[in-house]
């Protein structure tokens, strides 16, 4: 009988994370689901998440957050599965709002939902990743190699999403997180990183009013993110048989389509030397 496996999905009761969550407990091999999400409402949605369970948590209280980990661990002795997906959108125009133009006697205060917005989508992916690599190095030796971490990024991780600054900006920075957590990890641990990069995907991220701004043809179907995440978890993608591990990569979901994105290239030889000098070979 084929040992049950373990996943951790954060903001795993909607959208995406809920997504992936279905597909990954439909498949025939065992999977233990932790589902962890902020709103404890969101239990009613994991009941139909074959090996789901649900966790309520928020993923920016650090201490809260390993406690699950911990708690999840200990229970199974192994995680193989780590997916930071949690996020929040930008709702406030902070950079466009005039309201305080005038105030010359104090400086304006921070705009509503910004720092949720740094604490969610990028020190909590942060910090998902650095529980994740602690118990996955407590999981059995025999799990080498097939245990994944990805990233929930972003279109926004390449190009600039003008009415979301602060968004996009963290989504760079998950996105540079998991470039460099790569190679870490896979040397270190032999864990696969990668990353999804979802295009225009209608979830709770957005109020129905900002939705109607985007084309809806354009469109892409929450299932396309699930399939670009399991392809992660199964090493396997027949689109791309020259991939012998699939670690390290960025896939960027349009519509039905998937595409492999790579970093950026180097602008001279000089500063090609100057990144591959801060790789210590740790």
């Amino acid at each position: 009988m084929a040992e049950t496996r373990v996943a951790i999905i954060t903001g795993g009761a909607s959208g995406i994370g809920l997504a992936t969550a279905t597909a990954l407990g439909a498949r025939k091999a065992g999977w233990e689901i932790h589902i962890l999400d902020y709103n404890p409402a969101a239990v009613k949605a994991v009941d139909g998440v074959v090996g789901g369970v649900f966790h309520q948590v928020d993923v920016t209280d650090y201490k809260a957050l390993g406690i699950v980990f911990r708690d999840i661990f200990r229970l199974h002795m192994r995680i193989d599965f780590v997916y930071a997906n949690a996020g929040v959108g930008e709702r406030a125009d902070a950079f466009y709002d005039r309201s305080e133009a005038s105030n010359r006697d104090e400086p304006p205060p921070l705009p509503k939902g910004t720092q949720t917005i740094i604490d969610v989508c990028l020190t909590a992916a942060t910090t998902t990743a650095y529980l994740a690599q602690h118990y996955f190095r407590l999981s059995p030796e025999s799990t080498r190699g097939e245990r994944v971490l990805t990233f929930t990024a972003s279109c926004g991780a390449l190009y600039p999403s003008f009415s979301s600054p602060v968004y996009t900006a963290t989504k760079h920075g998950v996105l540079g997180l998991m470039r460099c957590l790569d190679r870490v990890m896979w040397r270190r641990d032999a864990v696969r990183v990668n990353a999804v990069l979802p295009g225009t995907v209608k979830t709770n991220l957005l109020t129905a009013e900002l939705w109607q701004q985007f084309p809806e043809e354009y469109f892409t179907p929450v299932a396309q993110i699930a399939k670009a995440v399991l392809v992660f978890l199964d090493n396997k993608d027949p689109a791309r048989p020259d991939l012998d591990v699939i670690k390290g990569q960025a896939i960027e979901c349009s519509g039905q389509n998937m595409h492999y994105r790579d970093p950026y290239p180097f602008c001279d030889p000089g500063m090609e030397r100057v990144m591959a000098a801060t790789d210590t070979g740790k």
